[in-house]
């Protein structure tokens, strides 16, 4: 598996097989922070589903509580403001 650069070192070109990348090369790409689509911007690493959606609603749970309080700072700002 290549590595990044380090000093100065060089990597080599992704190993492949009829211009097919293998699978572990995908995921080293992926883990250097590299997007890993192929040329029709499909994604070649893809993530379990369930994991996904609790993940989608423990930020929500998080942010919309949030956003909310400062609307409602934002609007109690106003009124004082305006009265």
């Amino acid at each position: 598996m290549a590595e990044g650069k380090v000093m100065g070192e060089k990597t080599e070109a992704m190993p492949h097989e009829e211009g097919v990348p293998t699978k572990d090369a995908i995921h080293a790409t992926a883990e250097r922070g590299h997007v890993a689509m192929d040329r029709y911007g499909n994604a070649l690493v893809t993530f379990d589903q369930a994991l996904e959606r609790k993940l989608r609603l423990k930020i929500d749970l998080f942010v919309i509580p949030t956003v909310s309080v400062l609307y409602l700072f934002c609007f109690i700002n106003r009124a004082n403001i305006d009265g």
